[in-house]
């Protein structure tokens, strides 16, 4: 089959709507299974130019919490939303009492977020906006020392 970047490439069995896309556009090369037929890779051709699913622009400050749950689960970016403690991938039926958000790279010869976001800083804190309608409680900004573009970001606590 022949993917777009954010085609669904498979969902989840205990939720239909945690859909799982392609990182890539390209052509499903192989899916290596495991044991009880368990997924454990797919494997995608890159194309020479990625071609994307467009899921329209969406303004957070207009959408109420269903609406951007509703975003992330079918732009299939719900699925990097963990729930601790266990690191799972968080149930869109649960509202969460608070929302933490890691910016502290702790990893060897890891970049700044401050140089990784560089001139996205509307986009961070449009991610904001939207997390902060997924909850009543809090949204917990955890950052390094140096990350002073982090400090400016409205609606989350350091």
């Amino acid at each position: 089959d022949k993917v777009k970047v954010g085609d669904m490439v498979f969902y989840a069995k205990s939720n239909d709507q945690m859909k799982f896309v392609s990182p890539v556009s390209g052509e499903i090369k192989e899916v290596v299974r495991g044991a009880k037929r368990k997924i454990l890779s797919i494997k995608i051709s890159a194309d020479e130019k990625d071609t994307f699913v467009d899921f329209g622009a969406k303004t957070p400050g207009k959408l109420a919490g269903p609406q951007v749950k509703e975003s992330l689960l079918e732009s299939g970016c719900w699925p990097m939303i963990k729930q601790r403690p266990y690191d799972v991938v968080a149930n869109p039926e649960d509202s969460p009492r608070d929302i933490f958000i890691s910016a502290y790279a702790t990893a060897p010869l890891a970049a700044s977020h401050s140089v990784a976001l560089e001139g996205r800083e509307k986009e961070f804190q449009a991610g904001i906006d939207a997390l902060s309608k997924l909850t009543e409680g809090k949204i917990h900004l955890s950052v390094g020392a140096s990350e002073s573009f982090l400090d400016q970001i409205k609606g989350a606590e350091r």
